[in-house]
């Protein structure tokens, strides 16, 4: 498992990484009795903990180098985005025809305002031009001049989500700075989204704060795919979502 976190970071060893990505793909199948709903399940969470891994390291270089290099930092979490799509992609490969939930598209329309990603579990809001509490123009805060969870992203956003239940479902939040990843690299790895998701706007907020400036918190900009920090009373998009693995 070092050699994919590694070649995450170092694209020369491309060998080691096609290697071992195809390993972790088929290791969930090498049980006979196992159903194809059994291995895609498997499957899922391996790909799903290679990419955490792989992020968790980047973000602990970026950490202890006195979080001075943000450039360095981007490329080793889009190159743990790469990763991660390609492992996807393979994933869905060899699921092709077994019926299985990894086997189709990845994202289906729930026809009620939602996207679900079969592959990593997570439920999104889609965002609209309608003036609605979807619009993709609004534009909220994270914290209230302080650390803490207080700003309209929370008091105003998502509290209306969860006091409906939007969807049926009353625990929408905001994506951690990984989860946010996953839908921006799916396709497109220099910012945009699948048109599934509803138009974009800009920069996001994560519920990730950084670790040692507390007043502020992780953002990735869907037009160009990078990712920053903003104090926590700035005003900008955000997108919602529940579930997972």
């Amino acid at each position: 498992m070092r050699c994919i976190t590694r070649t995450a970071f170092r694209p020369r060893r491309h060998r080691c990484t096609r290697a071992i990505v195809a390993a972790l793909l088929v290791g969930a199948a090498a049980t006979a009795s196992a159903s194809p709903e059994e291995r895609c399940q498997g499957n899922r969470y391996v790909v799903a903990g290679t990419y955490e891994r792989c992020q968790l390291k980047a973000a602990g270089k970026y950490y202890a180098n006195g979080s001075a290099d943000i450039p360095k930092y981007q490329e080793m979490a889009r190159k743990c985005g790469e990763v991660h799509a390609r492992m996807l992609l393979r994933l869905q490969g060899r699921a092709a025809g077994s019926g299985s939930t990894c086997d189709g598209a990845r994202y289906v329309d729930n026809g009620d305002g939602t996207v679900t990603d079969k592959l990593t579990g997570l439920q999104w809001e889609k965002k609209t031009d309608d003036a609605s509490v979807h619009d993709r123009d609004d534009r909220y805060s994270w914290g209230a001049g302080g650390a803490g969870a207080a700003g309209t992203a929370y008091t105003s956003f998502l509290a209306a989500l969860n006091g409906a239940c939007f969807a049926g479902h009353c625990d929408w939040r905001l994506p951690t700075l990984t989860e946010l990843q996953t839908i921006l690299l799916a396709q497109y790895p220099n910012g945009d989204i699948d048109p599934i998701f509803g138009p974009r706007g800009d920069y996001y907020w994560s519920a990730t704060s950084h670790t040692t400036a507390p007043n502020t918190a992780w953002t990735i900009s869907f037009q160009d795919g990078s990712r920053t920090t903003f104090a926590k009373d700035a005003t900008l998009n955000v997108r919602a979502v529940r579930s997972g693995l």
